[in-house]
């Protein structure tokens, strides 16, 4: 069994009465979203559901109900077939404890069959979490808000407290996607708002104006900040004096030659980051203790009222049972760790394969006063041309730039600036032709 994701949200602390009622709300939610899958109202214990993979009446579900000492978990188990072979499971647990009410939700991918598939998997968040969390906005992950859209900064109030916010390990505990544009657009226009919905509840996606970037890289440095139309990934820190680890694509990289191919690459990348970071959170992420408590609870009790003449048996079994949960559970989470090293540096590896302009960090060097350097274009890319830094061409017949939009546009993505002092075009290369920047 392979894990794909998971999320978890609990609602702030309340009394006991307010609790029970959110807790009645989110398992109305849940089960309105089943019986919508085409699970048949009234809801029992077990049952059938239209799958969406298969389009026939091939899902099964099953609701099984726990309390103890007044608190309550209802947990709900959808397992459904895809046409590749793979068993898909979705399982929901509805807990109300301690003044509270919890969310937690897993999905996984398994094979029934002996043959070893070549199948891909494509983690997405269910409806039913959207729901969940559009119903109150208050829901919290580690103590934290979770977060349901994109948001904007632009000012130096808002940069500096973004800056605190990725620093401190205490303020943020879930992975942050920043979105820099470049002349007031995405690489991919509504690309912020499109991670924002895949990554509801898994991360915080963030909109960054051209002001706002320039403001960042003179707090953070270039190589941690995020600019000219690039997406930037930051991991939670884990020491609140030092930058957290990050990926950066360039718009260089994110963008086709060919502008035919926008929305195929910006399906791509969407897609990609998506199952990196969802891969994350289901080894980061696991069920809340009183879940498995009130499950087992429920175990013991059943054993208890069965086997009522077997104490001394029964004491032996849950011993075993208990001691192979543990091993089980250490397993899974080895197994889950290593599933995920794999998958993650594969999906880095994929997302940046051929992408020159896609690094780690890593920063050019800027040009000094009064420098120059010659550029020849090599290529049309959309709505800029594609430069190489290049030799002096030795020409003499140096022209104005004025007009040549693309070119400069061009310019500014190699570089990483436009503040040079003039640009000239040889009047005499061809095939592209050669700029002159001086500084």
């Amino acid at each position: 069994m392979r894990q794909l994701a998971a999320y978890s949200f609990t609602s702030p602390a309340s009394d006991v009465a307010s609790a029970q009622k959110r807790h009645a709300e989110a398992i109305g939610i849940i089960e309105e979203w089943l019986v919508k899958k085409g699970a048949e109202a009234p809801l029992e214990t077990e049952g059938f559901f239209r799958s969406k993979t298969q389009m026939d009446n091939t899902g099964v579900y099953t609701i099984t109900k726990h309390d103890h000492d007044g608190d309550e978990l209802v947990a709900y188990s959808l397992d459904e077939k895809s046409s590749s072979g793979l068993d898909f499971s979705t399982n929901i647990f509805a807990l109300c404890s301690g003044g509270s009410s919890t969310i937690f939700c897993a999905l996984s991918a398994s094979s029934s069959e002996e043959a070893i598939l070549n199948a891909y998997t494509d983690a997405r968040c269910p409806s039913v979490i959207r729901d969940l969390l559009a119903s109150k906005d208050d829901w919290k992950y580690a103590g934290i808000d979770v977060s349901r859209d994109a948001t904007a900064i632009d000012s130096e109030a808002d940069i500096s407290a973004f800056v605190d916010h990725i620093r401190d390990p205490q303020l943020r505990k879930v992975p942050l996607v920043l979105v820099s544009e470049y002349k007031g657009e995405e690489a991919w226009p509504g690309i912020s708002e499109k991670l924002a919905r895949d990554l509801i509840g898994a991360a915080e996606v963030v909109r960054i104006t051209d002001a706002g970037s320039k403001l960042l890289n003179s707090k953070v440095g270039k190589r941690h900040s995020c600019y000219l139309g690039a997406i930037r990934l930051y991991w939670p820190a884990t020491g609140e004096q030092e930058m957290p680890k990050s990926f950066v694509w360039t718009e260089e990289a994110l963008l086709p030659q060919d502008e035919d191919e926008d929305a195929l690459y910006a399906k791509r990348f969407q897609n990609k980051l998506r199952n990196l970071i969802l891969s994350a959170t289901a080894v980061s992420i696991a069920p809340p203790k009183r879940i498995k408590e009130l499950t087992q609870l429920t175990a013991s009790k059943e054993l208890h009222d069965v086997r009522k003449s077997s104490e001394e048996r029964i004491e032996q079994l849950q011993a075993s049972i208990d001691d192979l949960k543990q091993k089980l559970e250490e397993a899974e989470y080895r197994n889950r760790i290593l599933s995920y090293q794999l998958q993650q540096s594969a999906m880095l590896a994929e997302i940046g394969q051929g992408n020159e302009g896609a690094s780690n960090d890593e920063d050019n060097d800027a040009p000094a006063k009064g420098e120059v350097r010659f550029y020849k274009k090599i290529a049309n890319a959309g709505k800029a041309d594609k430069m190489v830094q290049t030799k002096d061409c030795s020409h003499t017949s140096w022209q104005s730039s004025n007009g040549a939009d693309k070119a400069k546009k061009g310019l500014a993505r190699v570089i990483g600036s436009e503040d040079w002092k003039s640009v000239l075009h040889c009047g005499t290369c061809t095939g592209g032709g050669v700029w002159r920047v001086e500084w």
